[in-house]
């Protein structure tokens, strides 16, 4: 469901496997939680866990890979809404989560951040603004609790950059069925990498990829 354009939440729950590649409008920052118990999940190449928040910002493409039955949340918050509700709970500016990435959810936020999320994906007898000043709130606790992001690895950017450069090959010939060296030419390493990268971000080789690509 969607609230306004300042802020939007989203529950997803697919009956199949899939990886799903997206950025964030601009002025925007997407926070995204797993469903409990769920430990199958990737962003941007990394485990989600139950106990983790993905952040998705500005100007990165985020790849999600989830499997089948797998119920995700989405928050798409205002970037300038979020930084106002750091600087007013926390006096914490919001350049210390201006990165893609993942951070810990302290176990004493974990059930009050589900069910204020729950609140506002669902039908609800109070107003818009107060769902967003509630679910802002929360998102806030969380971000101030965990401290600053860690940077992801300069080897889980380079297999993101991979696999984005070739879905981009594949959708500029899309009648083509390329095989693996002809896809380790565009991105300009070997087999071995190129089967990590695919294998790490979305959880299938290079030419199982392609196949499912064309087959959806």
């Amino acid at each position: 469901t969607g609230i306004g354009a300042g802020a939007q939440f989203h529950r997803r729950q697919f009956n199949r496997t899939v990886c799903v590649h997206g950025e964030v409008p601009e002025g925007m920052i997407a926070l995204g939680i797993v469903g409990p118990g769920a430990n199958a999940a990737k962003f941007c190449g990394r485990w989600i866990t139950p106990d983790a928040i993905y952040v998705l910002t500005h100007g990165d493409e985020g790849v999600l890979y989830a499997p089948a039955n797998h119920l995700f949340t989405i928050s798409c918050v205002s970037h300038a809404a979020l930084d106002r509700a750091l600087q007013t709970l926390a006096q914490t500016p919001i350049s210390r989560f201006s990165h893609t990435g993942l951070l810990p959810v302290p176990a004493v936020f974990r059930t009050p951040l589900r069910r204020v999320l729950d609140e506002a994906c669902m039908p609800s007898p109070l107003p818009d603004h107060v769902l967003v000043e509630r679910a802002i709130s929360a998102l806030c606790l969380i971000l101030t609790a965990a401290g600053p992001m860690p940077r992801t690895s300069l080897a889980a950017r380079n297999h993101q950059r991979y696999v984005r450069k070739v879905r981009a090959y594949l959708c500029d010939h899309p009648g083509e069925s390329p095989g693996l060296e002809t896809l380790c030419g565009v991105t300009g390493v070997g087999a071995r990498t190129l089967e990590t990268a695919f294998q790490e971000v979305i959880g299938l080789s290079p030419l199982q990829f392609s196949k499912v690509r064309r087959l959806n």
